[in-house]
């Protein structure tokens, strides 16, 4: 793919980003920034601000800061960024200058239909994708083993609000979940975001003891394949690891070259 179709493919995904996120967030314009405001979950990922799409590079992203941070404290919401840097370039050296820590610097990769390499078999392996109307106790399994998953040993308890959140989310089609079983044990999970045509892979993990069997590429094929059945053009991710990378690259997501950016405190 040409620079300049790559550098519109980079646009779509930050514009799906905002459509995606804005569902069920609280998204409002503060200076050139985008704030998505999680209304029910107070969790460090769950609310996030972004670049506004076309803000222009000379922009003074420092002077607008304060003014962003007391539209989260207000709401009692952490402030973290997400943003792809080819596309802001002076945004990360911006917020560094302010204090604020890179949290990643992470390659994105790309599939299309055509692209989508099917994983490897896994013997004993079962794929449940929840739907509005999963109970309870699916709901908590599905959320527990995606965040132990990013933090081994750590447990969390969801609440009322954040199953009900997930259920409106899939209900109105901008969340896919699936859970995976190995021998029926609750082994891993994934999500799709989807918008215009363009979805995120985001949070697909597998439990410590579960890992290195091939769960995580049969979800993430799973979940691209689901996406490309219902017309979506481009299935996307980040990969936070090298051998993240390789296995995404197995499946057919082609690096874009691009990387995105997460800053937290």
């Amino acid at each position: 793919m040409s620079p300049v179709h790559e550098a519109g493919l980079l646009e779509r995904l930050a514009r799906s980003v905002i459509a995606n996120a804005s569902a069920g967030r609280e998204a409002a314009s503060v200076g050139p920034f985008v704030a998505l405001v999680d209304r029910v979950s107070a969790s460090p990922w769950a609310s996030l601000a972004v670049p506004a799409p076309g803000t222009p590079a000379g922009t003074g992203w420092e002077a607008e800061l304060p003014a962003l941070e007391a539209h989260f404290s207000a709401r009692s919401r952490a402030l973290r960024f997400e943003f792809l840097e080819d596309l802001f370039p002076t945004l990360g050296p911006a917020l560094e200058r302010a204090g604020w820590p890179l949290a990643s610097r992470d390659p994105l990769f790309a599939c299309s239909p055509p692209e989508l390499v099917p994983a490897a078999p896994v013997p004993g392996l079962s794929l449940e994708p929840l739907d509005a109307g999963s109970p309870d106790d699916l709901v908590d399994l599905f959320l527990g083993v995606q965040h132990e998953s990013f933090e081994p040993g750590k447990t969390r308890a969801s609440s009322a609000g954040e199953r009900e959140q997930l259920r409106s989310r899939i209900r109105i089609g901008v969340l896919r979940c699936l859970l995976a079983r190995l021998d029926g044990v609750p082994a891993g999970a994934g999500s799709t975001l989807p918008a215009a045509g363009v979805a995120e892979a985001a949070g697909i993990g597998t439990l410590t003891r579960f890992r290195a069997r091939g769960i995580g590429s049969a979800v993430t094929a799973r979940l691209a394949a689901d996406l490309f059945t219902t017309g979506t053009e481009t299935a996307w991710l980040t990969a936070g690891s090298v051998l993240a990378a390789r296995i995404y690259q197995r499946l057919g997501f082609r690096p874009l070259g691009a990387f995105q950016r997460n800053y937290s405190r």
